[in-house]
């Protein structure tokens, strides 16, 4: 699967070198180019990667950035700019990490590796909600909540609503990880606090989860394994 990059910079010298570089290498990479920061939160895209100016007018890179984080998007950003003052800011909206203008390739290219293998480490799920593509590591997905023609994803975060099926989640996700506890709900192992009779109390979550009578001996059994595959020997 190819890897969908956007490039945000109000300088198109700028968004000429960084797609120059990366059109150069062998790799299936699809680029799209933004002027600026809204036009790129208002494209409803998913990318794996974002290559974002801190220094624009308007919208500013931070800014870009906080609003992208608050609509639930888990994307690699990688900022580029001319001034290192910024750079505190910057690490507050979880940035994989930041290039000095002008662009070095090699530089480039060290940043565009290390995001892939930080991505092969942390699978993620592409959910389609009503505004956007939300990109969602599996690590921040607590609980799968089925609604009349929908599901409601609850992350260590937020939630989020999509018209997406169960289902189509269910045949998506490492089934180790996850598993259905109610015929409404599919549930990370990994934040579970306590399994009760008939409801189990998760992690980040206020109210608990249901948990049918069929599906309660299943679950203690894949939960006891779920631990003992990640418990570390001391």
């Amino acid at each position: 699967m190819g890897l969908n990059i956007a490039i945000c910079d109000d300088e198109k010298i700028m968004r000429n070198s960084i797609s120059s570089i990366l059109n150069d290498i062998n790799m299936d990479i699809s680029i799209k180019e933004f002027t600026n920061g809204k036009a790129l939160i208002n494209s409803n895209t998913f990318f794996d990667i974002i290559l974002l100016d801190i220094e624009m007018p308007d919208l500013n890179g931070i800014e870009t950035a906080e609003l992208l984080r608050k609509k639930g998007y888990a994307n690699i950003i990688i900022f580029i700019t001319s001034h290192s003052e910024f750079m505190r800011d910057a690490f507050k909206v979880q940035t994989f990490r930041y290039l000095d203008k002008p662009i070095k390739r090699s530089e480039l290219l060290t940043a565009l590796n290390e995001a892939v293998n930080s991505m092969n480490n942390n699978k993620r799920i592409v959910i389609k909600c009503n505004d956007g593509l939300y990109g969602i590591y599996y690590d921040d997905i607590v609980c799968i909540e089925a609604f009349g023609a929908g599901i409601f994803i609850h992350t260590k975060n937020k939630v989020l609503c999509s018209r997406m099926t169960l289902k189509s989640i269910q045949d998506t996700l490492d089934s180790h990880d996850f598993i259905q506890v109610h015929k409404s709900f599919y549930i990370a192992l990994k934040y579970i606090k306590v399994i009760n009779k008939e409801d189990i109390e998760m992690e980040y979550m206020k109210n608990n989860v249901p948990l049918s009578r069929r599906n309660c001996g299943k679950l203690k059994s894949v939960y006891v394994d779920y631990i003992n595959r990640n418990s570390k020997c001391i």
